[in-house]
């Protein structure tokens, strides 16, 4: 009844109750894992972890847990200074110190050789606890099975967990190995995860992902021409380029890699409801000039622009903001007095609107 009077009976029962036969189907398939090749991966990741603490003690001239951001911010700030040599670096919301985050380490990385130790002490730590360990703890007579979610996330997407499957890096991890016999070259390896997984016998693994979706579904959504074209044009191959060309007004040919990048990453800060602080982190630029993009954007793809605001309106009016399939999100900070709040709440509108 409670569905039917939220006008959710119809999603309910056309997609999310046919949905329980195929995730339990999903879930009594199991994945063949390569186990000696995950312990020997493990190993690997193990050495390298151990080289780059002792890395790390010998720059920083003592002893510290490169896991503890306390210690890491008193060798950091305290002991070595370094952000003196940098302006804007940010700060915990709490406590207001200077944080150890990835975003300043990149900053730090070219003043001191310690910010660049840490940020690959992280990736192989992340690597191999999340990667290879946290695979090893869910594996049953070589095999894993995923338990998937389908009401776990806010915005109707899927979540897997033992393990999350959804979460197992494409990214390789180069790593230099050491060689310890006079004579011989350092060797580098370069670690996948999805390369434990193996298929079974007579069958190969298929991997599929819709192009562009949420750009595609922006452009729908907001009619904007622009957008619309570029899909619509088959010459199209490089869909940020041509977007960079069309936002800045130059050749094709003369965009630039960063011309692309920033494109692509101003369109996933209105898809995914990113603020100008976190776009300016993702561009290595300041919240100001983060802002000027956004706005010079906006002006450019206008009905991008009047999708948001209106979206964010009808929130405002109803509370709740609603999916093309039909599924709700209520935002009670929509009308909040707070700036932050209400903004977040602004971007989680849009973001909700594109991804449910």
């Amino acid at each position: 009844y409670a569905l039917q009077v939220q006008c959710l009976w119809k999603l309910f029962c056309t997609l999310e109750l046919p949905l329980i036969k195929i995730l339990a189907v999903m879930e009594t398939h199991r994945i063949h894992v390569n186990k000696q090749e995950l312990k020997k991966t493990s190993e690997i990741l193990g050495l390298r972890l151990k080289e780059l603490e002792q890395e790390a003690h010998e720059v920083a001239g003592e002893r510290f847990l490169l896991t503890s951001s306390c210690q890491l911010r008193e060798v950091l700030f305290e002991k070595l200074k370094l952000n003196a040599l940098c302006e804007n670096l940010h700060r915990t919301e709490m406590q207001q110190l200077v944080s150890t985050s990835e975003v300043v380490l990149n900053k730090l990385q070219d003043l001191h050789p310690l910010p660049k130790i840490i940020l690959e002490y992280r990736r192989v730590h992340k690597m191999k606890s999340t990667y290879v360990d946290g695979l090893r703890t869910c594996m049953r007579k070589g095999f894993i099975s995923s338990t998937w979610n389908q009401t776990g996330t806010v915005t109707g997407r899927l979540s897997a967990k033992h393990p999350n499957i959804q979460g197992i890096s494409k990214h390789p991890v180069r790593l230099t190995k050491k060689q310890y016999v006079k004579g011989k070259e350092e060797e580098i390896v370069t670690i996948s995860p999805r390369t434990l997984f193996v298929s079974k016998k007579g069958y190969t693994f298929l991997a599929a992902d819709f192009s562009h979706i949420e750009l595609r579904i922006l452009a729908d959504l907001s009619s904007e021409p622009e957008l619309l074209k570029l899909f619509q044009e088959p010459e199209t191959t490089d869909i940020f380029s041509t977007l960079a060309s069309q936002w800045k007004g130059i050749p094709s040919e003369q965009v630039k890699h960063a011309d692309r990048e920033q494109a692509k990453r101003i369109v996933y800060s209105v898809v995914y409801g990113a603020g100008k602080e976190r776009l300016a982190d993702c561009l290595g630029v300041t919240p100001l000039q983060a802002s000027q993009f956004i706005e010079s954007f906006m002006q450019k793809y206008k009905k991008v622009y009047e999708f948001t605001k209106k979206t964010i309106e009808q929130c405002r009016n109803k509370g709740y903001v609603v999916s093309i399939m039909g599924r709700k999100r209520p935002l009670a900070n929509i009308n909040a007095q707070d700036y932050k709040l209400r903004t977040q709440a602004e971007r989680q509108a849009v973001n909700f609107v594109v991804q449910g």
